[in-house]
């Protein structure tokens, strides 16, 4: 990961919030238009800096930060119509409004947001967790309803959709960090620790504490142009923020991917714990204590939590027990298919010079195979070491053997990463260049004789190489590999003639100029 960029980011964004804090402070008279100002620059800044962490992840993980992008900018669309109301119309926007839907949308997107993010996290069961959010949602909005919103309407008139709407993001608040302490919950420790989650869950409870300042200040006086309003940029510059840190893909892989047994404990007991609070309230609230009826129904309920937290906990340990052993098989798995691409590579390996053997070169020429009758371009080199005898006799076998390994060195160094290199045979090399013509054919020719030139092992020697070469383009009915390598053997044998240390390209005609 990028730490420069996730600095400046950072840095970007403290002093872009600095900035208009301290004007508003500093500007009273002028802390309305500036406010407003500062809340859609800061969407833009969150939107860059997103844009900027987005590119940083691989396809497969980028949807759920391609949602908090789309979430921001709808935000961003809802603060834009609500300056134009205030600041050209002159308007004061109450609830229900047209910034409302543009808010309560991005809310809804980001949610699909957070869902996302958790399921490509694979630390908890989506459907496990969205059942302990929808009873936590449940219980929440009683709650709210009856300890917010009625304390609310005595003392705001309102309608149902005035109330409906802003009991909608208190709500929609518990709903993000419901979220987030799911996936929190069946976080393994080291990764519940890290920088991303803390920023996201941090900019979700920021939101959290702005929307309820706002629902608050909002009962007894109109709400907008004061340092409330730049919050809800500063949470989603945390979320953006967020998406900068990118894992180490390696070390994910082998952490400790399981929770910590209490916050398990506490997922599974979380929405329990608040069926018996809202059991508990209705009964002060009615004056049911007392009553041998309902403290018989609020055991009843506690024992039934009880004994679910009892079979949950002996689950997680049948699954413990099964995931052990899948963490086993897959080890072992992976060991034999370690071991299977160790032979597999023996196996076609030349085991001198490490290029490909025979049986490898055949093969390839057969994945080479044109699909259908569409001409398909192919280029071979058949490369000679000069005298190679007269080498081993001068200066001994293992000598010999080095200048096979310099010759081997050469190719590596001078093929694409498409060609394949071989040792066909003895001091005898092979080169297929696949879509390669005749003159890119000696191109590659005339590049690897310069290498083996500048090779030292082969330079010590004065060893030479003489090449030839041929190409053709021919569909799959017209593909015979032995014809290939008839007329690059054909043209070897005339480099060898001419006095050999030269290339030679295969044309027809070609031995009758000897």
């Amino acid at each position: 990961m990028d730490d420069r960029l996730t600095r400046r980011c950072v840095l970007l964004f403290v002093s872009f919030m600095l900035l208009f804090y301290g004007a508003m402070i500093f500007l009273p008279d002028w802390a309305g238009p500036v406010s407003n100002a500062g809340s859609i620059l800061g969407d833009a800044l969150s939107m860059a800096i997103m844009a900027a962490g987005l590119r940083r992840w691989p396809e497969s993980r980028r949807l759920a930060w391609k949602l908090f992008l789309a979430g921001i900018a709808v935000y961003m669309v809802g603060d834009m119509v609500w300056v134009y109301e205030e600041e050209v119309l002159g308007l004061e926007v109450e609830s229900p409004s047209i910034p409302d839907f543009f808010y309560l949308s991005s809310t809804l997107v980001c949610f699909f947001a957070l869902l996302r993010y958790i399921h490509d996290e694979k630390t908890i069961d989506i459907a496990t967790a969205g059942f302990d959010i929808l009873i936590s949602i449940v219980a929440s909005a009683g709650l709210l309803y009856n300890y917010v919103m009625l304390p609310v309407s005595s003392f705001k008139e309102m309608g149902f959709w005035q109330a409906a709407v802003m009991m909608a993001y208190p709500v929609a608040d518990c709903v993000y960090l419901l979220g987030m302490f799911s996936l929190i919950f069946g976080m393994g420790r080291r990764r519940a620790r890290n920088g991303r989650n803390f920023l996201l869950g941090a900019g979700l409870f920021v939101m959290f504490l702005a929307d309820q300042t706002y629902l608050v200040k909002s009962i007894t006086e109109y709400v907008s142009g004061g340092l409330l309003d730049p919050v809800w940029s500063m949470s989603f510059g945390l979320i953006a923020l967020a998406s900068l840190r990118v894992p180490d893909w390696e070390e994910m892989a082998e952490e400790d991917t399981e929770a910590a047994p209490w916050l398990e404990y506490l997922r599974m007991l979380l929405p329990y714990l608040l069926t018996v609070l809202i059991l508990l309230l209705v009964g002060m609230e009615y004056g049911l204590i007392g009553s041998p009826f309902f403290v018989g129904a609020l055991l009843l309920m506690m024992l039934l939590s009880v004994r679910q937290v009892v079979v949950l906990i002996g689950n997680r340990k049948l699954l413990s027990v099964i995931s052990e052993n899948e963490r086993e098989l897959h080890k072992k798995n992976l060991e034999l298919q370690k071991l299977n691409h160790h032979f597999m590579t023996e196996s076609e390996t030349d085991f001198l010079t490490k290029l490909l053997n025979r049986r490898a070169i055949v093969q390839a020429f057969e994945r080479l195979k044109p699909i259908g009758n569409e001409p398909e371009t192919l280029g071979l080199l058949l490369v000679d070491v000069d005298y190679f005898k007269k080498v081993n006799d001068t200066f001994g076998h293992q000598k010999g053997d080095e200048a096979l390994v310099g010759v081997a060195e050469s190719i590596r160094h001078t093929i694409r990463g498409d060609d394949l290199g071989g040792r066909f045979g003895g001091d005898e090399f092979l080169v297929l260049l696949p879509g390669a013509n005749g003159d890119a054919v000696e191109r590659v020719a005339e590049r690897l004789r310069a290498a083996a030139a500048k090779n030292e092992t082969l330079a010590e020697m004065k060893v030479t190489l003489s090449i030839g070469g041929a190409s053709w383009s021919v569909g799959i009915d017209d593909y015979r590999p032995n014809k290939l390598m008839r007329h690059a053997d054909e043209a070897l044998y005339v480099a060898k003639e001419k006095g050999r240390n030269c290339f030679v390209m295969y044309r027809e005609g070609l031995e009758d100029e000897i």
